[in-house]
């Protein structure tokens, strides 16, 4: 069994870009977890309910819940085979509605959406000792309530990784990831991308460890929807996060990266992320972990918050 508590603080919960509003949402997470392992298979079954509360704002207040699924056939080197689903029912305070095709609209209060999304995915691959091959597909249908049902969409992903580790200290690899978005509603563009990474892991002492990856991210925007002509954007992207052992029992963690979408239109969404946290492993188990993450989204042609 599980349970946490999170509690955010956001300058502007309604995303608008006059009249802002602040607020502070305390988060309760209570969920169990069965696992199986054996010698050549093992599985894992996880469900939670999540409160979300408002301290101003309690018409914003909502329930939801996950449920996750997965099972793995495989021993630590020759072939294997992973399947995986996730389960996501929730409410959200979502402001954006569309008054004329792909153009978002801000508005000026809050409208709780109902979300569902059912995360399938299937991996395989052969694992050696020093090295290994990856092949993954991933399927995200998410599912909109009124009035956000335009942007219900369907994303399909593949993916192709090669690793090489030249010591137990350290490892390289190379990504290659094909993504398909297809929109339930031609009020929004259909867009494809392509991105090549590299990457890697590096212990660069007993205590501390390096890791991410760096790439080039290559989008195709379709015709249709707010823009009547195709459009093709790039940019790039990456992530690069440190662990470090203070002590024997606390942990330190850093994170920066940077990711590039499509957004409505011909436009691209940029955003910049920055995480620092701290983890305690008071006893063998039990686990308290405190962080912060900044985080920056941009648009091609405005802030976002």
């Amino acid at each position: 069994f599980f349970a946490g508590e999170r509690v955010t603080f956001e300058d502007n919960i309604f995303r608008t870009d006059r009249d802002t509003e602040s607020d502070t949402v305390f988060s309760t997470t209570l969920g169990a977890r069965l696992t199986t392992e054996g010698a050549r298979a093992d599985a894992d079954v996880a469900g939670a309910v999540t409160r979300d509360d408002y301290v101003h704002n309690d018409s914003e207040d909502f329930t939801g819940g996950w449920l996750d699924l997965r099972a793995r056939l495989g021993l630590e080197t020759g072939p294997w085979f992973q399947a995986t689903d996730r389960l996501d029912v929730r409410e959200d305070s979502v402001t954006t509605s569309l008054s004329a095709p792909g153009n978002p609209v801000l508005a000026s209060s809050g409208t709780r959406v109902r979300q569902v999304q059912n995360d399938l995915g299937l991996a395989g691959g052969l694992l050696g000792e020093k090295s290994g091959i990856e092949v993954r597909y991933d399927h995200f249908p998410i599912d909109y309530g009124n009035p956000l049902d335009p942007l219900s969409s369907v994303e399909r992903r593949a993916t192709l990784v090669g690793r090489r580790s030249p010591s137990p200290k350290s490892e390289a690899n190379v990504q290659v990831e094909a993504r398909a978005v297809r929109y339930d509603d031609p009020v929004n563009n259909d867009y494809d991308a392509l991105g090549t990474y590299v990457g890697g892991r590096w212990d660069a002492t007993p205590k501390t460890s390096l890791q991410g990856r760096i790439g080039l991210l290559v989008q195709d925007v379709s015709a249709g929807g707010a823009n009547p002509d195709s459009s093709q954007f790039s940019g790039t992207a990456g992530t690069v996060s440190i662990l470090h052992e203070v002590g024997p029992e606390l942990f330190v963690d850093g994170t920066i990266s940077r990711d590039i979408y499509p957004a409505l239109g011909s436009n691209y969404q940029l955003i910049e992320l920055a995480g620092a946290g701290a983890r305690w492993e008071f006893r063998p188990d039990w686990v308290g972990r405190v962080g912060a993450n900044l985080q920056r989204s941009r648009n091609s042609d405005r802030v976002d918050g």
